[in-house]
């Protein structure tokens, strides 16, 4: 009878701890983002990157990725382009704007009092890769990989796909202009819209920076006629030199 007590205990007993397991089922794994990981830069694209917090730069250098020669001050980047055009609007938490004209592989500015347009001093080769005219990548995108895949979180509202580089080396070994050239290749920390593929944020040497798509552009670019006229020279400029280099 004891024997036949026993067994009945140990068969409820095991009973029990199953129905416990199939009320707490193991967490799925998440989702595994499907290739591209974040979409290419659109031909026909409007959107703005805003700097929205401030990063603790003493241990990552000082140098801004986001536009040439800037400095830590970049408050936001509005960028529209259609086709290999690009006009590239940069704001300074001190409020001073600058507005940058892509044409035919040219930089051009226009000078502060509006009558001087300027080849700019920085070549194309100067500008981060996002802006250059073959450029497609957004900025911070470009060393968005699967391994540093973490899931879904919410950002903004938004679901995301959110990914977090692993950087196994320390600030103190590494000099800033390395520190520099990986940061360029990409966010340490990327949250890619779920739906669309398009960044949301990400990371990046300058801060915390936001993106804000707005409506693309439903016509082509019209450039002032004055950055028309010296892209047309600089190309004949250039096509003379290329002539007689290849006759030399």
């Amino acid at each position: 009878m004891n024997k036949y007590f026993r067994c009945m205990g140990l068969v409820i007993a095991l009973a029990g701890a199953g129905r416990m397991e199939a009320q707490s089922p193991l967490p799925s794994p998440p989702p595994i983002p499907e290739r591209p990981l974040v979409l290419p830069m659109p031909e026909n694209v409007h959107f703005e990157i805003t700097v929205a917090e401030a990063k603790d730069r003493e241990n990552r250098g000082t140098a801004s990725t986001l536009m040439p020669n800037a400095v830590d001050s970049t408050k936001s980047v509005e960028i529209t382009k259609t086709g290999s055009t690009r006009k590239i609007v940069s704001t300074t938490r001190q409020g001073i704007v600058k507005v940058y004209w892509i044409l035919d592989g040219f930089i051009f500015t226009m000078s502060p009092d509006g009558k001087q347009v300027n080849r700019d001093l920085y070549d194309v080769a100067f500008f981060p890769a996002y802006l250059r005219p073959g450029g497609r990548d957004f900025y911070g995108m470009e060393g968005v990989a699967l391994e540093h895949y973490q899931g879904v979180s919410s950002l903004n509202g938004k679901p995301c796909y959110f990914y977090k580089r692993r950087v196994s080396a320390t600030s103190e070994s590494r000099s800033k202009g390395a520190e520099r050239a990986n940061t360029s290749a990409g966010g340490d920390q990327v949250w890619i819209d779920v739906n669309t593929k398009l960044p949301v944020a990400a990371v990046l040497p300058e801060g915390l920076c936001i993106y804000t798509f707005l409506p693309s552009p439903q016509a082509p670019l019209d450039p002032p006629p004055a950055f028309v006229k010296l892209s047309e020279y600089m190309k004949a400029m250039t096509l003379r030199m290329q002539q007689e280099a290849s006759v030399r």
